[in-house]
């Protein structure tokens, strides 16, 4: 064992899993092995090989919780979190490393990913797996479209925004207890909120490992994938209907009124209402501390921001490029378009100072420090 080691007494580990593999015991016992002295799994609904939990409970240094029904992988990454922020005994923990609980961590990562959360304490320390041609299909596909996502809405690039081997600063991990989301897609939202409450990243190389072709991951890539960006469909599905009001409006009261000026004011000021309504209550479900009143303010001076920016862009670009104007415009206003999307979820129907009910049903508690 390393005497140099000063990471024990700080660092605890959370392992989400559900219907645990053959490789899921050998794991525990290597991480206590290794030195970890505090290990938390949840046990997130499972109804298969139930008998690895049962085993595992016994262990000095464990913490079994457990779900009565299968939350998804964030509502047990939360549940663990909170357990680490309640209970007295780990009132020195500073980092919480969170491993998946199939096997495809090099115990040697874990050590090293500890030992970097010792030197950045304030740092988001992730695990970054290499990519290559033997990676599984389902593996790759899901981390290169999350990782360009959140390049796009981010403006930070890192290589494996996927990866279930993170070093989690216990500040943040109770920041994002109030993230909403409670399958895969929270780990994409931790990253999100993250960035957005100026966390910096620092990737660490990990060994690749797939067994059995990855079959024992329950992420699904297609499913789990649309799961991820389901806000931003909301946002865009709404965005059209709004479109689409706003159109038929104008040429409705066109009809009656027989003035483009006061068909295009009344139809966007319409629509408007519509969308800001939709936004807040079907997309970004906000019901945050801010106002109503606030709320509509901040979209109505976004609303007139992007509407400005499009016409002065527009104008501009077509002034210096061959580029048609309609190119031109779609252009301009897909990026204002993605702008508008970021501004209303992170500051606009921003939910993070919402108190979180997410902890589950736990039946099953067991400490042995």
């Amino acid at each position: 064992m390393n005497n140099h080691r000063t990471w024990e007494d700080f660092v605890a580990c959370i392992i989400p899993t559900y219907n645990p593999c053959h490789k899921f015991e050998p794991l525990i016992y290597e991480l206590l092995n290794a030195g970890f002295k505090h290990i938390i799994v949840i046990n997130d609904g499972s109804t298969k090989n139930t008998i690895y939990f049962k085993k595992v409970k016994e262990i000095q240094g464990i913490t079994l919780l457990t779900q009565q029904n299968n939350k998804g992988k964030g509502a047990a990454i939360k549940l663990g979190y909170k357990h680490c922020l309640s209970d007295p005994r780990l009132s020195n923990i500073r980092t919480l490393i969170t491993l998946d609980a199939d096997g495809q961590h090099a115990i040697s990562d874990a050590i090293k990913l500890a030992n970097e959360a010792e030197k950045l304490p304030k740092k988001i320390i992730l695990g970054a797996r290499t990519f290559s041609n033997n990676t599984p299909l389902k593996s790759f596909l899901g981390n290169q479209i999350t990782r360009k996502v959140f390049s796009i809405f981010s403006g930070v690039k890192l290589l494996d925004t996927q990866t279930g081997l993170r070093a989690i600063p216990i500040e943040f991990a109770k920041k994002s207890l109030d993230i909403k989301s409670n399958r895969y897609e929270f780990e994409l939202e931790s990253l999100l909120l993250a960035r957005k409450l100026g966390y910096q990243f620092h990737e660490v190389k990990i060994e690749t490992l797939y067994f059995e072709n990855n079959a024992n991951s329950h992420f699904r890539p297609i499913l789990d994938s649309l799961k991820i960006y389901y806000i931003f469909l909301r946002f865009s599905f709404i965005s059209i209907l709004s479109s689409i009001l706003d159109i038929s409006l104008f040429s409705l009261l066109l009809l009656f009124s027989n003035s483009i000026t006061i068909s295009t004011f009344s139809a966007r000021g319409i629509s408007a209402i519509f969308n800001f309504h939709m936004n807040k209550y079907n997309v970004f479900k906000s019901s945050g501390q801010s106002s109503l009143s606030t709320q509509a303010l901040a979209y109505s001076l976004l609303c007139i921001f992007i509407a400005c920016s499009s016409a002065y862009l527009v104008e501009h670009l077509s002034s210096i490029t061959d580029t048609p104007v309609v190119i031109t415009k779609i252009l301009v206003d897909g990026f204002l378009f993605v702008f508008s999307f970021i501004v209303q979820k992170y500051w606009i129907f921003d939910n993070a100072t919402q108190p979180s009910n997410t902890a589950g049903n736990v039946l099953d508690t067991k400490n042995d420090f």
